[in-house]
Formats: structure tokens, sequence, C-alpha cells
């Protein structure tokens, strides 16, 4: 099962998109990247609750998803509090992809015992 992550185009995070998420958290440096370490534990275990098996892949789209969001220049009070409004639209994101999936499945497989019903029929006669 592929992860809906591959299947678009995944902004990823740039070394001035890192900088600028950084500065978001925090004017010193070395707490904001300490900040940003806790966010993204925080964002696996999120993740990890709702039994995703994706849950790097997700916390980093969330991360990714911020600091493209930071660099249009959009004031953000809080960043982590925006984070999870993120990634609960990532949330949702992949269980309508997963329905779509599961739906996908259901279908292909009445199409291929329709197949098989249809050629086992003529080898029969």
């Amino acid at each position: 099962m592929q992860n809906g992550l591959e299947n678009r185009k995944r902004e990823r995070l740039t070394r001035e998109g890192l900088d600028g998420l950084l500065r978001a958290l925090g004017p010193d440096r070395d707490e904001a990247a300490a900040r940003y370490q806790r966010l993204r534990e925080r964002l696996l275990l999120f993740f990890a609750r709702r039994q995703f098996i994706m849950a790097e892949s997700l916390a980093d789209e969330v991360l990714d998803r911020l600091a493209t969001r930071l660099s249009t220049g959009e004031r953000i009070e809080v960043p982590e509090s925006y984070a999870y409004g993120i990634a609960r639209l990532v949330v949702q994101e992949e269980a309508r992809r997963s329905m779509r999936e599961a739906e996908a499945n259901r279908h292909y497989a009445r199409n291929i015992s329709t197949v098989l019903d249809t050629q086992d029929r003529k080898s029969v006669v």
C-alpha cells in the first residue's frame, strides 16, 4: 500500500524553509531547534496514536506545510498550535485517500472475479 504523500507533489523542506521555521520557533537558534525537535516528536506521537504506519512522513509533511506557510509571510503566533491544525487536516486527507484506495481495491477485486468466472465458463464449454 502506498502512502498518499507519494502520489502528490510534496513541498520539501528547504534550507530557507527550515531557517524560517526556526526563526518562528524562537530567536535563539538552539532553543528553536529544541522546540522543533519536540514538535516533531509530538507530531510522530500524534500520528502513531492514530495508527498511521507512515508517521514520520506525515510529521514531515506537517512541518513542510508549516514552513511553506511561514515563507509566504503569514504571521503565526504559536507555530506548534498551527502545526496541530495542519496535522488534523492531514489525518482527514489520509482518511479520504484510504477510503478511495479501499473502494478501488474492492472494485478491482469484483472485476477480477468476474473475468476469472468468465474464463472458467469458457474453458468448461
